[in-house]
């Protein structure tokens, strides 16, 4: 796909969220984009969304969340004449979350991602899947509003090995 496809599907995930977070408000979940960046050699960018829903409560200040996610890896296909590579990722991740003060909070992440990976090349087309554990940590913001900036570093070990910094917002409910 085109790099401008990306750009408008990208900006009507952020337009979109807060529109399906308020599906979301009555189950006591959280909704929201995000976006990431590879630091290991392959992609550019990792556009994706997440939903976050509490689990457990694990005691005065912390909890076991579960956070279902997609995300679509953005590559630079100028680079390789004739081939367009196309990566999807659908992990499940358990986050074990705890307050460190009235507006913050960190959480550790353990999980499992499947990966769906796809080139298109003059001579025809390959799929492959993957599967990798999902390890890292992160902090989310709590803000008075209904939007919760959070950041993250994770990785993930198995065939696909991606190691991601980047971010996103969770609109509250």
């Amino acid at each position: 796909m085109s790099r401008l496809t990306w750009i408008i599907l990208a900006t009507a995930l952020f337009v979109a969220t807060p529109w399906l977070a308020h599906d979301a408000r009555a189950q006591g979940s959280v909704l929201g984009p995000r976006l990431l960046i590879e630091t290991d050699d392959g992609a550019d960018a990792v556009i994706g969304v997440e939903l976050r829903s509490e689990l457990a409560p694990m005691g005065r200040n912390a909890r076991l969340d579960v956070r279902p996610s997609f995300d679509y890896y953005v590559f630079d296909d100028n680079g390789a004449a004739g081939y367009d590579f196309d990566v999807f990722g659908l992990g499940l991740d358990g986050l074990f979350s705890f307050e460190v003060g009235p507006n913050a909070e960190v959480y550790g992440i353990a999980g499992v991602s499947v990966f769906i990976l796809s080139v298109e090349t003059p001579v025809g087309d390959d799929t492959d899947t993957e599967v990798g554990v999902n390890l890292g940590v992160g902090a989310r913001f709590l803000t008075r509003g209904n939007v919760q900036p959070f950041f993250e570093l994770r990785a993930t070990i198995g065939d696909v090995e991606p190691v991601l910094l980047g971010g996103g917002i969770l609109f509250a409910l």
